[in-house]
């Protein structure tokens, strides 16, 4: 009766940590399913594999998702330009500036992970929610930057453009939306 229990939390967490919404609640879960499975080779008389799975699956493997996950960075983009009557990542993606590669390059130097969400449409409701890490808004001839104060990589992508050569510096005009 103690092994079904025990089969069945595996079960639930194992179902969690698939469901979690944060990577590091899922690293957490999956480090419970590990710690019930030592707990389920020591009901099945297999003490040598439960002590290497308390080791190594609950702990070591824990430890090092959660580095892991401490490295990895996503940096969320989102490039409008209100000249696209289309908001199909490939087409727009075909049509994008140099600016949004030398924002790429700006994040590859960083070790960020750059996603990018290409947009037609009207500014203000983005800026209401703020989803994003950067706003970059294109409009005619100004491209406008909204970024959140405390986040200094936005700063430094301003920077690293303004001292690329072949970027036109009267075409682009850096905001900073303080939120």
């Amino acid at each position: 009766m103690m092994i079904e229990v025990i089969f069945i939390l595996m079960v639930a967490f194992a179902f969690a940590s698939i469901q979690a919404k944060n990577l590091k609640t899922a690293v957490i879960y999956l480090g419970l399913y590990s710690m019930i499975s030592s707990f389920a080779y020591l009901l099945l008389s297999a003490p040598d594999v439960a002590i290497a799975e308390a080791v190594i699956g609950c702990t070591l493997a824990s430890i090092i998702y959660l580095v892991a996950l401490q490295k990895y960075k996503v940096f969320n983009i989102c490039y409008i330009n209100r000249e696209f009557n289309v908001s199909n990542d490939r087409v727009v993606a075909a049509k994008k500036s140099n600016l949004i590669h030398l924002v790429e390059e700006y994040c590859s130097t960083k070790d960020l992970d750059p996603y990018i969400t290409y947009l037609a449409g009207d500014l203000e409701e983005h800026l209401k929610s703020f989803k994003h890490d950067l706003i970059i808004y294109h409009e005619g001839k100004k491209i406008y930057f909204y970024g959140r104060k405390r986040n200094y990589h936005i700063t430094n992508i301003c920077k690293y453009i303004t001292r690329r050569k072949y970027i036109d510096k009267e075409k682009l005009d850096f905001k900073m939306m303080i939120h």
